[in-house]
């Protein structure tokens, strides 16, 4: 299967991608979404996911890269995500909805290989965050207690501090 590449946002138009998942799947099928650009003053109601991304260990030569370990198939083609979002990913297309629910999921949702949209759609983190209709805070896959839940690696993000206090809800 061909791999995805998204197309260009027009910055003047306020654009951004989100991500519907389709719902309808069997347990054993790869995710399949669909990504699409609104304005986003004109955007349907959408929920931002508010994960941490995992990293290898850094090195004193490299700036870390997130882990890339499994994939989804995004508009037909297939799309490279991490473990950690490939779970929520998972969890996530099989709860029961009527209706198509809008994501915007920044490790698909933003061209990370672009750096001037990468860069531009991070400066706009805060404004995404404050006008989405929900944040999703994913931890990890469900146990049967979080014993400690604050101290998991999610809270040592400085991003979480604008993702959860800039939400509506």
């Amino acid at each position: 299967m061909e791999a995805h590449s998204h197309q260009p946002l027009d910055a003047r138009q306020n654009q951004i991608r989100l991500l519907s998942v389709d719902r309808n799947l069997t347990s054993t099928a790869k995710v399949q979404c669909h990504l699409e650009a609104f304005n986003l003053d004109d955007a349907p109601n959408f929920s931002a996911l508010s994960y941490r991304w995992e990293y290898p260990e850094p090195s004193d030569t490299q700036l870390p890269s997130p882990k890339v370990s499994r994939s989804i198939v995004v508009n037909g083609k297939t799309f490279p995500v991490s473990e950690n979002l490939a779970n929520f990913l998972d969890v996530f297309h099989k709860q029961p909805q009527n209706k198509p629910i809008w994501l915007w999921i920044d490790q698909i949702c933003i061209n990370q290989r672009d750096v001037f949209e990468r860069n531009h759609q991070v400066k706009r983190m805060s404004t995404i965050y404050s006008q989405c209709e929900t944040v999703i805070i994913w931890l990890a896959k469900a146990s049967d207690a979080y014993v400690g839940a604050l101290k998991d690696p999610y809270f040592t993000r400085v991003w979480v501090v604008q993702e959860v206090l800039l939400a509506r809800h």
